[in-house]
């Protein structure tokens, strides 16, 4: 059985509590005389794409197999050209890409671990809905047996080796707390492990956690037998964060962790990182570990990333971060020979942070994306400083990336070139010590948005003979057709079918500010009533997508014209439930969570058989930005109002579990409800997609009642 489900990104973060379940078997009936294979259906039957929209199923299976496709056949009914465009995704990556066409068949390995989703694509089509009929099936030969055993122990063992550093560690901290008075650890940290292959540690002193990336193991397996050594380094920086509380490393998902410190793109200022360093390296000594596994941590580091190491030869900070660890491990050492344990007080254990600065310096960092969407390698980066004269440059590597240490702190313009062309620029833009500036340079986006407001410009909608040649009969015809249906549907006026064929056209390329204006003109224009909906709902939709591209304040003000545009909508059209859902999920995002129960409450008066739909959107949509407290109260509603909707218990015990306890001695206390909720899960559907991932968590349970 393959684990597969419509739910959102981010909603899948349960695998963390089932670090030691079993991984997920194959099942299903064998096919023909070949008793090995096995065949479950991920799609069978047909379905309805809208025009722009595309249907997705996504399916996630966390074991090895000896061979294992998804395989099949659909087909395209719909519109001038019968055409759909079909996509596998794995993680980010596309693996699998039919283009548009009529009928596609397909095999596409998914034999590795990892998130798949299959889509449907018609966000090509503006105007024509398609059928899409058809089956598509997970075909395997088995499991690996002895790569998942192997997998599986090596998980279980660095969780193991995990936890027994993080208590010596508590331990040896928690002894200095009884001599300094303080409370600052009130329990031991839990300690999770994140399926992921990028090397990342982070702590959060609100949950009490430390979250370690599997990629940190392969890092510090490559330090031989000083690995426990580097990991414990790693765990006393993050465990520090936690006894300093330091902003940052709070309440919030989006908190960085060690790796990204070293990169210099955390918010958290030198003065807080300091403090970890050397805290982290005095606990690390004092549980017994090499107090030189900082410095093998950074070294180490520094050979495996190219970037990184570039960054830690001239980021005047790391130079500083060794200069003043490098004195650590003799002190260290020297308490742990004389037995004095924890002598430590709160005046040393940032002693010198407030005053050694050594010098007034700034970075700037960045990377440069080419027009055509990939990484820049040899972009001249221009570095010209406004307030006293002075000129810097350099070049981006092979990632696209720049970088300029040891700046001083001043006014600075940056230029872009490639072949002696200034191509994009950032002016006036002030530097600070704590936090070196970043920038992005996207000449891929650049381009498109100028190509998008000169076809709006110069065409007024129409095909210019480049798009033509590009172009088959069969999809200009299908051009054509769909823009003679928008030119009814929406008005004979020139001036509203024009700028609304230009949003869509941006809408698509997904360049939303350029999609906004289009809309904006169109609905300005707009003089039939019966238009004004259609007109509204792409302008709102366009304007909800360019906050989702926003931070801070632009965020905010996004959001604020995305709900404002979603108010128009509903007084447009105010007895349409889709409406006044995307309205509710818009003062969702804005934090408006009242509000947007009142809309989500209409949008289910008006289609009841929707209500557990709307109010289960809302708690997957708090959980993918955190509102875990929220999401549970949205994923009891949807439960309230649709009994029978079992995904809705899976999320809602999910979310419950995100607040169990943990004992001091390392168990875990369910929140009252979890299990009954896996249980009905379960009830409603023994085989459903989430049933492996509801059964390794029930499992879990019993476990830690034991």
């Amino acid at each position: 059985m393959f684990t597969w489900s419509r739910s959102p990104a981010g909603a899948q973060w349960w695998l963390a509590f089932a670090v030691a379940a079993a991984a997920l078997l194959a099942s299903g009936q064998s096919v023909g005389s070949d008793p090995d294979r096995h065949e479950e259906p991920l799609f069978s039957g047909q379905v309805q794409v809208p025009a722009g929209k595309r249907h997705i199923l996504s399916f996630t299976t966390r074991s090895y197999y000896r061979s294992a496709r998804i395989a099949g056949s659909v087909q395209a009914v719909g519109g001038s050209a019968n055409d759909i465009r079909v996509l596998v995704v794995k993680g980010q990556s596309i693996i699998f890409d039919s283009g548009k066409r009529r009928t596609i068949v397909m095999s596409v390995d998914f034999s590795e671990p990892g998130q798949y989703t299959l889509i449907f694509d018609n966000t090509f089509s503006l105007v024509s809905a398609k059928v899409v009929s058809g089956t598509v099936s997970l075909v395997n030969w088995g499991l690996d047996p002895a790569r998942n055993a192997a997998e599986r122990q090596k998980v279980a063992a660095r969780y193991t080796k995990a936890v027994s550093i993080v208590r010596k560690l508590y331990d040896a901290l928690k002894a200095d707390e009884r001599v300094l008075g303080t409370t600052q650890l009130f329990a031991l940290p839990k300690v999770q492990l994140v399926d992921d292959g990028t090397i990342n540690a982070r702590a959060n002193w609100f949950e009490n956690a430390l979250y370690i990336n599997t990629g940190v193991f392969d890092f510090t397996d490559s330090a031989g037998d000083k690995g426990d050594d580097v990991l414990a380094a790693i765990l006393a920086h993050e465990l520090s964060h936690i006894f300093y509380r330091h902003p940052g490393y709070g309440s919030h998902p989006g908190v960085k962790g060690l790796f990204d410190e070293l990169r210099g793109v955390t918010a958290l200022d030198r003065v807080q990182e300091k403090e970890a360093d050397v805290l982290g390296i005095r606990v690390a000594c004092q549980a017994g570990f090499d107090p030189n596994g900082m410095l093998i941590l950074m070294s180490k580091f520094a050979a495996s990333d190219p970037s990184a190491s570039s960054f830690m030869r001239n980021h005047p900070s790391g130079i500083a971060r060794l200069n003043y660890l490098q004195a650590e491990p003799a002190k260290c050492e020297s308490w742990q020979a004389k037995g004095r344990g924890a002598q430590m007080n709160s005046q040393k254990a940032v002693e010198g942070v407030a005053g050694t600065v050594v010098a007034q310096t700034t970075i700037i960092q960045g990377k440069v994306i080419g027009e055509d969407g990939a990484p820049l390698k040899g972009a001249v980066i221009q570095i010209t400083r406004t307030d006293i004269p002075a000129h810097y440059s350099c070049e981006t590597n092979e990632s696209g990336e720049y970088f300029y240490g040891g700046l001083q702190i001043g006014n600075y313009d940056v230029v872009v070139k490639v072949d002696g062309v200034v191509k994009d620029s950032i002016n006036k833009v002030r530097s600070s010590t704590s936090q070196p500036l970043y920038h992005e340079f996207d000449l891929h986006r650049i381009r498109m948005k100028n190509d998008a407001m000169n076809r709006a410009a110069s065409t007024g909608g129409q095909l210019t003979n480049e798009q033509k040649r590009e172009m088959t009969p069969e999809q200009i015809a299908a051009f054509e057709k769909a823009k003679s249906e928008r030119a009814e549907r929406l008005s004979k006026d020139k001036g509203v079918d024009d700028a609304y064929n230009a949003g869509m056209q941006a809408f698509d390329a997904k360049l939303f500010d350029v999609a906004v204006e289009m809309f904006k003109k169109a609905a300005e224009a707009n003089t039939n009533p019966t238009n004004t909906p259609v007109i509204l709902a792409h302008l709102a939709q366009a304007t909800t997508s360019l906050a989702a591209t926003k931070t801070g304040e632009d965020r905010d003000v996004a959001l604020q014209q995305a709900i404002d545009a979603w108010g128009r909508v509903i007084a447009a059209a105010p007895n349409a439930a889709a409406y006044h859902n995307n309205y509710g999920l818009a003062l969702a995002r804005a934090g408006k969570l009242t509000e947007a129960e009142v809309e989500l409450l209409k949008a289910a008066a008006i289609d009841p058989a929707g209500g557990g739909r709307y109010f289960f959107n809302l708690g997957a949509l708090l959980v993918n930005v955190g509102k875990t407290e929220e999401a549970t109260a949205a994923f009891k509603r949807a439960i309230d109002m649709a009994p029978s909707y079992a995904e809705a218990y899976f999320q809602y015990a999910n979310c419950l579990m995100a607040k169990a306890q943990t004992t001091p001695d390392g168990k875990t206390i369910p929140p009252p409800g979890a299990k009954e909720a896996y249980e009905q899960y379960l009830a409603l559907t023994p085989t459903g997609p989430n049933s492996a991932g509801a059964k390794a968590m029930l499992n879990f349970i019993a476990f830690q009642a034991r």
